[in-house]
């Protein structure tokens, strides 16, 4: 058979089903050509419909405690966006013009601007608090309103809202970019290594519905991670073009003595068997990724499966009525190859083939040690690239002039309970505070502020000075107002207004505490404290309107702080570390390992769930290890049983398992060589991925020797023919990969995106090499036993 080398099971006439299934195919053409232009116009709108999910928290495993607090939390609290605008070379008086005129946008609930701290060195740094969802499209649109509004300003942004929504952006540029390069090199390496032509125009059609396909019927879904969304067009290109390959230099072979009806069929029924083989050898990787415990394993794993169904379908049912229809146009632009022979090269190889598995034997062995040692990363946004997003840059302009957002984590509580959560604060002050040597700033509950006061106490002007404090801190520091009131008339007036509150009730010496402080914090509540002051105690003692309006502010706003706090039948206790401290570092997970412990060791509650960022990192971590484990013995089960159905050898599937696994640990090696470490999901994508692809440059190279041994051709020999009838097929697909890969690398500026690229693209050379240099010379030394744990197909007797 000669196809370049891609079947699995050598030579013989196809299958008579596979025959009728082929003449099927191009006998109703045209009704596949209008089923296909229905689907491919219903997914380029199913494509609108695709929401994209930048929260990787959110794929943690049901069962940890980060995505059991953050799926409570979704229904009980109120999760509001904001973000951080830093206005450059600006004035106090501008900075309040600008924002009086931020508030005329839609959804822009506060603003907190206190020029005493947030004005230095001539910039302004204004935290904008939303009344919207942060994963809605109004507060993404609100961002991008004050952006547009701010235009002519020199601004940055920070924060989890504007990230997301800068990120949207970047990504859809970058893609545009990506996919132009891409296409403009790839149809370069078609055209040098195709037999005519007009193959390009229909490897583009085929290429553009698959994609389209895929890409719309990604709502069906929900969701799907925005690493997916990033690179799963071309990675579905790279992977999948092997099968239009195999189609393509297949019929180039059969129409020199068939016509073109009959070239197609037999070409469809004969390639049937190689693109299943090829195609479940790559799907077995997919779905090994789909098995991790972190669930963006199986997001991704199920998009590019589904991408690599597509391209198998398209390939098999729309391709072929292309070919038949325009075989005409196909003949006449046939040119001739513009790759020259490699049989040169071949023959120097395996004149070598004594000290190849030698050398490669040593690559691989140093390889394996080699990646046991590379650093693994959860945080892309520590990672550092040649290229930073234009938010990092954001980040670093304002971290350089108002110093590091602190590191924020909280914990999750039974609600109605307040004396636990002071005990749970002072616990955590008492272990983990900066001034005991922690990385603790401050502690924020409910609790901390009114769990630990008695019902009933001494009225003296310490206690009240301290509860009138309480209350300023726990509204500046929710943005309701500048924390430089604390020496303001405003407080002046609230303790002149609370010492009226006591002569108001016969200037007891004791009185409750619940008919003061807390109905702050009950929106229910229509009489609180603030009211108080402002209707009643205002009509006695004087209060100047400055003062009212800023208790006003308070009261109204109150309600909104206290549901960040508390939810149905939850409270949040939430915790500020010190700045400088970072989400994903030795300090960060020794604190999240040891409150957790603390918190089951003292069983301050029945339950407790520990949230945040840092949290995250650490799950991830936690899983990290069991998770690489399981793709990769997966990936190695799943592969090895489909060799051993396909070449019915017990051999053959070992060598070309240890051929490919031994490039993809040289090529993880070199990133321990380098000190340079590697993002978790880049590690794990890159893994299946690479196992699943580039075992294919495997299988044409052994079966095209097995093919050539069948017919009584010296081992030598075999080898030679084997490499030099496979290297233009290889060349192209890995070419394609190689390019991608690299492409995604340069273009791309979000680190998850960059070391997929980078990595996927030199795994893929290093296979090359390997498969070029060291698989024939195994083939040829391993031939005898090949032989002998072969099982050989039964011939029929006449």
């Amino acid at each position: 058979m000669k196809n370049g080398g891609y079947t699995m099971s050598g030579q013989g006439k196809p299958n008579s089903v596979l025959v009728k299934l082929s003449k099927f195919v191009i006998k109703f053409r045209y009704a596949f050509f209008t089923l296909f232009l229905i689907l491919t116009t219903a997914s380029i709108f199913g494509i609108r419909l695709v929401k994209v999910n930048n929260n990787t928290a959110s794929y943690l495993p049901p069962e940890s405690e980060t995505r059991q607090a953050l799926d409570i939390m979704a229904k009980e609290f109120e999760s509001n966006g904001s973000t951080e605008v830093m206005i450059k070379e600006t004035t106090v008086e501008k900075t309040n013009e600008l924002i009086e005129q931020i508030y005329t946008i839609d959804h822009v609930s506060t603003i907190k601007f206190d020029e005493t701290k947030n004005y230095i060195d001539g910039c302004s740094l204004l935290t904008i608090s939303l009344d919207c969802n942060s994963e809605s499209n109004e507060a993404k649109k609100a961002v991008n309103d004050i952006r547009t509004l701010l235009k002519d300003q020199k601004i940055a942004l920070r924060g989890s809202l504007a990230k997301s929504v800068m990120f949207s952006q970047t990504m859809t540029s970058e893609m545009i970019i990506i996919l132009a390069i891409a296409v403009v090199v790839i149809l370069t390496v078609l055209t040098l290594t195709s037999k005519s032509f007009f193959e390009i125009p229909i490897f583009l059609v085929t290429f553009v519905v698959a994609a389209i396909l895929n890409m719309g019927t990604n709502f069906l879904l929900g969701s799907i991670s925005f690493i997916t969304n990033s690179v799963a067009v071309i990675l579905q290109l790279a992977l999948a073009i092997d099968y239009a390959i195999i189609i393509a230099h297949r019929y180039a072979e059969e129409s020199f003595d068939k016509n073109p009806k009959d070239a197609v069929i037999s070409t469809l029924a004969n390639s049937i068997p190689s693109i299943l083989a090829s195609s479940l050898t790559t799907i077995s990787g997919l779905i090994a990724l789909m098995f991790m415990q972190f669930r963006i394993g199986f997001d991704i794993g199920i998009v590019l499966t589904k991408g690599i169904l597509c391209s198998f379908i398209t390939v098999f049912f729309l391709m072929p009525g292309l070919l038949y229809c325009f075989s005409g146009l196909i003949n006449k632009t046939r040119h001739k190859n513009f790759i020259p022979s490699p049989h040169k090269i071949a023959d120097k190889v395996l004149k070598a083939r004594k000290i190849i598995p030698i050398i490669g034997l040593v690559f691989i062995i140093g390889g394996a040690i080699g990646q046991s040692f590379v650093k693994y990363t959860y945080n892309s946004e520590v990672y550092q690239t040649s290229k930073t997003t234009q938010f990092t840059r954001n980040v670093k302009e304002i971290d350089n002039v108002f110093g590091e957002e602190a590191q924020m984590l909280g914990i999750l509580v039974d609600k109605n309970n307040y004396e636990k959560e002071k005990e749970v604060t002072d616990y955590i002050n008492l272990n983990f505070g900066q001034e005991n040597g922690g990385i603790v700033q401050s502690v924020m509950s409910f609790g901390a502020i009114t769990g630990g006061l008695d019902p009933y106490i001494d009225y003296t002007p310490s206690q009240a000075n301290t509860l009138i404090n309480n209350i300023i801190s726990f509204a500046s520091k929710n943005g309701l107002i500048s924390s430089s009131v604390d020496n303001t008339d405003f407080t002046a007036s609230l303790k002149q207004a609370y010492f009226a509150y006591n002569v108001k009730y016969n200037n007891s010496p004791a009185f409750d505490l619940n008919n003061l402080y807390l109905p702050l914090f009950d929106s229910d509540n229509k009489v609180g404290v603030l009211s108080f002051i402002v209707d009643d105690l205002s009509k006695t003692y004087p209060i100047d309107e400055t003062t009212v309006f800023l208790i006003n502010t308070l009261r109204n706003s109150l309600p909104t702080i206290s549901s960040q706090l508390v939810g149905t039948s939850h409270s949040r206790i939430i915790i500020y570390c010190v700045p400088g401290i970072k989400s994903e570092s030795t300090e960060s997970f020794s604190l999240v390992k040891d409150l957790r412990n603390g918190l089951k060791e003292n069983n301050f509650y029945d339950k407790t769930l520990v949230f945040g960022d840092m949290v995250s990192y650490y799950d991830i971590a936690q899983s990290f290890s069991n998770d690489r484990l399981l793709v990769n013995l997966l990936t190695i089960v799943f592969i090895l049983t489909i060799l051993l159905l396909s070449f019915r050898s017990l051999v053959l599937p070992i060598i070309l398992l240890t051929v490919i696994q031994g490039a993809i640990w040289i090529n993880f090696s070199i990133y321990a060589i380098t000190l340079t470490p590697m993002l978790f999901m880049s590690y794990l994508i890159v893994s299946a991925i690479s196992m699943g692809a580039t075992i294919d440059y495997a299988i044409v190279v052994t079966n095209r020797y097995r093919e050539l041994r069948s017919q009584n051709v010296a081992p030598l020999e075999a080898g030679i023919s084997a490499i030099s009838n496979s290297f233009s097929a290889i060349l192209t697909s890995s070419t394609i990969m190689i390019v991608a890969g690299f492409v995604i690398a340069f273009v791309s500026t979000e680190p998850y995106i960059f070391t997929i690229g980078m990595v996927l693209g030199s795994g893929t050379i290093i296979s090359l090499l390997m498969v070029i240099f060291l698989l024939p010379s195994l083939l040829i030394d391993f031939d005898k036993l090949i032989n002998v744990t072969t099982l050989k197909k039964r011939k029929n007797k006449k």
